[in-house]
């Protein structure tokens, strides 16, 4: 296994500094085609048969050249948008705008439809029919998600309910994870890129829970996975640029797709022994004894037909650390940054996390529930910081008639604007102003339904993790890990900008996608004491 994980490692590798030379002559053949074809695409095919202004086109724009501004600005097309049909005091409950991606236009619907749409079935109004559409599937893999479900199901109907059981050992692999990747020095303050520490440290509590102790201490895994997630979305990123119709050629020529496929044969290399070894186990005698606690072995279990072809669950696996790892390590490194931007919150963090582990005793299966100012601060590092600046996306598989006469066509491709919904003084109030306990003094304000300002919660107004019946599944179990984690790296360590740095870096946006600067260092120290982090 060590010599074939090796092997993979360096095609990975040969691969990765192919990027540089696939850069030839081709390239410029293809993009010579490309220009030729992007006056042709069939832009309006996904909003075809709905009115609505399009967002900061210029007048006689090309679409192209629309969506090359939006590709980096973004932020700005979506505000303009959302700001001119608000203007529109009398018809703002009602009106929609498009954007122009480089690959489609996008229906931005406004949140007052999203609870009559939230509830339709998946045949008629469809997330991973988008998903799939989005990620390019077949050039990506992605295509599996039309394939299976269960991962999906299985983390909202099996580890949901048994959260509690997960605690001690994300208490575990934070201990050891830490320790793994930062600095040690009590002395002295070290610079560290501290979105690749944390990245790596999310992959190792994330693995131990869906895939178990064999595989988080793994580095050819946890490699697989970082990677697997990162050329998918420079894939999808490329493919964006050029239309539909060259992108088997450009997948074909494109070494991120490369890496993407090496990556999906090596995760398969890996798990696929282990997931026979476990179907053996389940069909010996002593099998239902000794049942590994983590999500593979809700899968296994809960897998029917096709789903228990091993390859297929090793495949779904890798699915749920696309979704998982780089969003739990980029909301962690938001809120590092903006706790080094106000670190007016960390004494009252450190605080609350303090008072709470004496009255539990320690860490006890609930305990990371009680940590609401905590809670508060992640909610709302992510108001500013959100993993997309897009939420709700569905696409319409069958016609929809709204309440209110409007007619959406089959193959519609629509979106909610998540962000500039947090961002409008109708729903949060100073909406520029960073308040860190905002949403714990909400919760304190109408305890009866406190529950409604978690940082896990989905409703009409916060959308960050969707919305509905198909709202993000493990998303429960990310609030718990990042609270976990956040209540570790304070009680542990000390952070702060350089000397002269008093602005957090800046995020990087591109399309619709938002995360943390990568490159930017900040000083690190191992605190003196600190709260031991173990189960009492």
């Amino acid at each position: 296994m060590e010599v074939a994980g090796s092997l993979m490692e360096l095609l990975l590798k040969v691969a990765s500094h192919a990027y540089q030379a696939a850069w030839s002559a081709r390239w410029l053949l293809v993009l010579l085609a490309a220009l030729s074809l992007l006056l042709l695409r069939d832009y309006e095919s996904t909003t075809r048969g709905v009115r609505a202004p399009i967002a900061s086109r210029w007048p006689f724009e090309p679409y192209f050249l629309t969506g090359l501004r939006f590709k980096a600005s973004s932020m700005l097309h979506l505000s303009a948008g959302y700001k001119k049909v608000r203007a529109c005091a009398d018809m703002f409950k009602n009106q929609m705008f498009k954007i122009i991606r480089l690959d489609s236009l996008v229906l931005i619907i406004p949140r007052v439809f999203v609870e009559e749409l939230r509830s339709l079935p998946e045949h008629r109004l469809s997330l991973r029919h988008l998903q799939v559409h989005n990620l390019y599937g077949k050039s990506t893999t992605t295509d599996v998600l039309l394939k299976s479900d269960l991962q999906a199901k299985v983390l909202r109907h099996r580890l949901t309910p048994n959260l509690q059981d997960f605690v001690a050992s994300s208490l575990d692999e934070i201990e050891y994870s830490t320790e793994k990747e930062l600095p040690a020095s009590q002395d002295m303050w070290t610079p560290f890129k501290i979105n690749h520490a944390l990245l790596h440290i999310v992959a190792g509590v994330t693995t131990r829970a869906m895939s178990g102790t064999q595989l988080c201490r793994n580095r050819h895994w946890l490699s697989t996975c970082i990677k697997y997630t990162e050329n998918i979305f420079i894939t999808v990123l490329v493919l964006r640029l050029f239309p539909r119709a060259l992108h088997e050629w450009i997948a074909y020529l494109s070494p991120s797709s490369w890496i993407t496929h090496l990556c999906l044969r090596r995760a398969k290399r890996i798990l696929v022994p282990i997931i026979n070894e476990r179907m053996r186990h389940r069909s010996s005698p002593d099998g239902q004894s000794d049942r590994p606690p983590d999500l593979l072995q809700y899968m296994i279990e809960g897998a029917q037909g096709e789903d228990l072809e091993p390859e297929r669950l090793a495949h779904l696996q890798l699915m749920v650390n696309l979704a998982g790892i780089h969003t739990t390590s980029a909301a962690i490194t938001h809120a590092i940054y903006d706790l080094c931007e106000h670190p007016e919150y960390i004494d009252e963090l450190r605080g609350e996390i303090e008072e709470v582990l004496r009255q539990d005793g320690g860490w006890q299966k609930g305990t990371h529930k009680k940590l609401h100012k905590l809670d508060s601060f992640l909610k709302e590092s992510q108001r500013f910081s959100p993993p997309t600046l897009l939420s709700f996306n569905r696409i319409a598989l069958t016609p929809l008639t709204l309440s209110t006469g409007v007619h959406i066509p089959a193959g519609t491709h629509f979106s909610v604007a998540s962000r500039n919904i947090l961002f409008d003084p109708d729903v949060t109030p100073d909406p520029d102003t960073f308040d860190g306990l905002r949403y714990y003094r909400a919760r304190q304000a109408s305890s009866a339904d406190g529950h409604k300002h978690d940082f896990a919660s989905a409703d009409g107004t916060n959308m960050n993790f969707g919305a509905g019946r198909y709202a993000c599944p493990g998303r429960f179990f990310a609030s718990m890990e990042l609270k976990l984690l956040l209540a570790h790296l304070l009680s542990k360590y000390d952070f702060r900008f350089p000397h002269g740095t008093t602005a957090r870096p800046p995020n990087l946006v591109i399309d619709e996608f938002l995360g943390p600067n990568p490159w930017a260092k900040i000083l690190v120290r191992k605190r003196h004491g600190g709260v031991r982090m173990v189960e009492s």
